[in-house]
């Protein structure tokens, strides 16, 4: 939905490592029933290939619980780990 869409034309530093630079951000929420429970930001990057946790504000570290969302989200665990490994980003534990 549009409403989900928080940059069409999200720029960081990390995007330097793919080869498609362009990437998009959305807000992912989950309810229940009608009541939000979580709102993050994933980061759909590589001209669409893959789906990555934005990490915490001047970082590259993810919270481990968004992470875990990607993980549900993003089709492969390897292809999630591998985009996030090439972004230069790690997870907080």
């Amino acid at each position: 939905m549009d409403e989900d869409i928080l940059s069409d034309d999200f720029k960081v530093g990390w995007l330097k490592h793919h080869d498609n630079k362009s990437a998009s951000s959305y807000y992912f929420r989950v309810y229940y029933r009608n009541t939000l429970i979580v709102s993050i930001v994933l980061v759909l990057v590589d001209g669409g290939r893959a789906l990555l946790p934005k990490p915490e504000h001047d970082t590259n570290t993810v919270k481990e619980f968004d992470y875990k969302i990607a993980q549900i989200v993003e089709t492969t665990e390897d292809s999630l780990n591998e985009y996030m490994k090439r972004s230069g980003l790690e997870v907080k534990r």
